[in-house]
């Protein structure tokens, strides 16, 4: 280990850092105040250059931006009265949906009481079967047909 009263001050200890590179590569030497001006000059024109170039960048997403405001204004114009057409249909698709319920009941009804009248019929039909298959209506036939016979010649 190396003893950090020997190391400068602003070097940091190699046994805190895995990549030692930093001891490896030679220390640049301070920049000093007497360097050429046009050194500096020609580094104010290059941060001047990438200032307009950062300026032009953002006018033209500045107009992008515009660009896309105004046609999400047109898409919010053109979806406005669908929006609304779509209520109505909604609206309209409910009632309808409450009229079908209504209709559905009265056709349950409806089915419920042609059944009933159904086995009514049925179950009269069956009694008249009942009736002209008994002996009765077989022996009292000869009256009726007598009875039929003296009211069409009275008529």
């Amino acid at each position: 280990m190396t003893k950090a009263w020997l190391l400068p001050q602003d070097t940091p200890d190699p046994d805190e850092f895995e990549d030692l590179s930093f001891f490896r590569e030679p220390r640049k030497a301070p920049r000093a105040d007497n360097q050429p001006l046009h050194r500096s000059a020609a580094l104010h024109e290059k941060t001047l250059e990438l200032l307009a170039h950062r300026d032009v960048r953002i006018a033209e997403l500045v107009a992008a931006l515009e660009r896309e405001r105004l046609a999400h204004q047109e898409t919010r114009q053109e979806v406005a009265p669908r929006i609304e057409e779509i209520a109505q249909l909604t609206l309209r698709t409910y009632e309808n949906e409450t009229e079908l319920q209504a209709v559905r009941t009265q056709l349950d009804e409806a089915t419920t009481e042609r059944d009933t009248l159904r086995a009514k019929c049925d179950e009269l039909q069956a009694e008249r079967d009942a009736l002209r298959t008994s002996t009765s209506w077989k022996l009292t036939a000869p009256v009726r047909w007598v009875r039929l016979r003296f009211q069409t010649h009275q008529d």
